[in-house]
């Protein structure tokens, strides 16, 4: 029998709260560049230069892979 264990959370802040390697499954919808304003201070997408979002998606997806 196998536990599962169902996490919904918001990465960039708490991506260092799980263990390595503990998790087997992310399903995320990242936001597209430019595209909406959800009035949360610090939102991705709302970069100011393609180059920024594209480094700040990647640190993101970095924290997931570890």
């Amino acid at each position: 029998m196998h536990d599962y264990n169902f996490q919904h959370t918001h990465l960039p802040y708490s991506a260092t709260a799980c263990p390595c390697l503990s998790i087997d499954c992310v399903v995320t919808s990242p936001p597209y560049w430019g595209l909406r304003d959800y009035g949360v201070s610090g939102q991705l997408g709302l970069e100011p230069t393609i180059d920024e979002y594209i480094s700040n998606m990647t640190a993101v997806f970095k924290k997931v892979r570890r």
